[in-house]
């Protein structure tokens, strides 16, 4: 991200240009006059402070949530007294309760407000000019027990329904459904003619805790017992790549941040104004489809979906 805020102001910002950033703690706005009378460097070297310290901080909590997570599953319900392991599990059915607490904790510290994607979009509007939006999300990945360790687990408590189940929910059928209306989202944004880019960052953090502080001897080498890292980031990746294509932009998957920011700018930088009156128009409030067709082949074209007639 640091390499990206480099190139941005080395090569994207101009002078008139005002700038928007939102961190998980804190929201930055530079207006334009603002960024004339300082140098770009010297924006750039308090920005990335900023950014440094807000991202530590704002995700804290959401680490801290994962170890505990990681070490939920890593606890021996058969020796509730293990010395390595800061929770105590005197049952597998304690264990699942508690692992389940821990992941609605996460989903809570990771919802999306979407009357505030919606207010966002309505501040967007109303300046003037080319709005884009970089949207940074890092790939997300979750402790489970492995594919074979559950299978097992299952088949040993398969006189138990609730138990199999519970199993199951946790681990097998575990997904993230979009908890936002991301249609209206896509209308809204698609109005306002603001361009937005989604990046997804590949490259994920380790698990804070080691091997040898998570598992004691007997839990290493049961093979039922096996933790994995789970990638779970569909709901926010089909969401909001959803949204870019509606506005006109891209969604870039890549472990390199400034790779894709790059690219991001380089679709922002290669474009056409296109000005038309619809035929017929009547303030409907309804929201209108837009279709762009280029004669010849070899061409890809990305535009905003439509626009609501207010």
């Amino acid at each position: 991200v640091g390499k990206a805020l480099d190139y941005f102001f080395d090569k994207v910002i101009l002078p008139g240009d005002s700038l928007m950033v939102i961190t998980p703690m804190s929201q930055y706005r530079m207006r334009s006059d603002a960024i004339a009378k300082r140098s770009s460097a010297e924006i750039n070297q308090q920005l990335q402070g900023r950014l440094r310290h807000d991202i530590l901080m704002g995700s804290a909590e959401y680490r801290s949530t994962i170890d505990a997570l990681y070490k939920i599953l890593n606890a021996d319900p058969g020796d509730p007294r293990d010395p390595n392991s800061e929770f105590t599990v005197n049952s597998p059915e304690e264990q699942l309760d508690l692992y389940r607490q821990y992941i609605n904790k996460l989903e809570a510290l990771r919802s999306i407000d979407e009357k505030s994607l919606l207010e966002f979009a309505g501040v967007l509007k109303s300046l003037p000019g080319q709005k884009y939006v970089y949207l940074f999300h890092q790939m997300e990945s979750i402790p489970q027990f492995s594919p074979k360790g559950v299978m097992m687990k299952m088949f040993e408590d398969q006189d138990d329904p609730f138990k199999v189940f519970s199993y199951m929910e946790n681990f097998d059928l575990h997904t993230r459904s979009v908890r936002f209306n991301v249609e209206a989202v896509k209308k809204v944004y698609a109005d306002s003619s603001i361009t937005v880019h989604f990046l997804f960052i590949t490259k994920t953090s380790a698990v804070n805790v080691s091997v040898t502080e998570a598992k004691n001897a007997k839990a290493a080498m049961d093979p039922r017992r096996d933790v994995t890292m789970v990638e779970h980031s569909e709901d926010i990746f089909s969401a909001f790549s959803e949204v870019a294509r509606a506005t006109g932009g891209i969604s870039e998957s890549s472990a390199n941040a400034a790779a894709a920011f790059e690219k991001a700018v380089n679709a922002s930088e290669n474009y056409y104004l296109i000005y038309y009156k619809p035929k017929d128009y009547k303030a409907d409030g309804k929201f209108h489809e837009i279709k762009v067709k280029v004669k010849g082949g070899g061409y890809s074209v990305t535009h905003r979906a439509g626009y609501i007639a207010s």
